[in-house]
């Protein structure tokens, strides 16, 4: 561009009502940047030289806004690639993103080993099955066996007693509510992010409960 620079585009573009949302990803040769700036008769006359000042600094002082992106050649082209997707990915995307996260955690909390009376247990469908059992049983006014047993996850036969069972049962209830709430919660404050950089701050981890269920240790 004859007598005409990058960075005069760059602010030409920020500056237009109609362009200032296309996205810009400045790549220039290492320290052309602040050449092109000290270059730029209008910033140069008016502002002075860029001396010593950092690529921030000069950032700060010559453009009207801030580019999406800035990488200096060499630039690894899987690197481009990368900035380029993160700055073309849309809200409903990073939307979307979260909430399969959510779900990858639900699973993965479901799937693992739970804590309780010092032993790991497996949330199997057996398992779950006799301990629905004994709540219902418990529900329906009749009275469990004094011990019972269950295999732990390295399949230990653990004594129980009914105390003990009943407990066991509504730990294990309460753990997969909470999951189940803890899912519904976040997919719900994730359908409500209107904001591209509270959504991408937006932590999945948070509030789910933890594997350890109580009881002797």
């Amino acid at each position: 561009m004859p007598k005409k620079s990058g960075i005069w585009l760059f602010n030409e573009l920020k500056k237009s009502e109609e362009h200032k949302d296309i996205p810009v990803v400045i790549l220039t040769g290492e320290g052309g940047f602040l050449r092109h700036l000290a270059e730029l008769r209008e910033f140069h006359e008016t502002k002075g030289g860029v001396g010593d000042l950092s690529t921030e600094e000069v950032l700060n002082r010559f453009i009207y806004s801030r580019p999406d992106a800035f990488l200096e050649k060499p630039v690894d082209p899987e690197i481009l690639i990368q900035v380029v997707r993160r700055i073309l990915i849309t809200l409903d995307e990073v939307k979307k993103d979260l909430s399969k996260k959510v779900y990858l955690i639900k699973d993965r909390m479901l799937a693992r080993n739970v804590e309780y009376k010092g032993h790991l247990f497996a949330l199997e469908p057996g398992l779950l099955s006799n301990l629905a059992i004994n709540l219902g049983l418990m529900a329906a006014g009749v009275d469990l066996p004094q011990e019972l047993f269950f295999s732990s996850s390295d399949g230990k036969i653990v004594p129980f007693t009914k105390e003990e069972a009943l407990s066991f049962s509504r730990a294990v209830r309460d753990y997969m509510v909470k999951i189940d709430k803890v899912a519904v919660d976040h997919l719900t404050a994730i359908q409500g992010l209107s904001d591209m950089e509270l959504a991408q701050a937006y932590d999945v981890q948070r509030n789910w409960p933890s594997s350890r269920l109580g009881g002797l240790t």
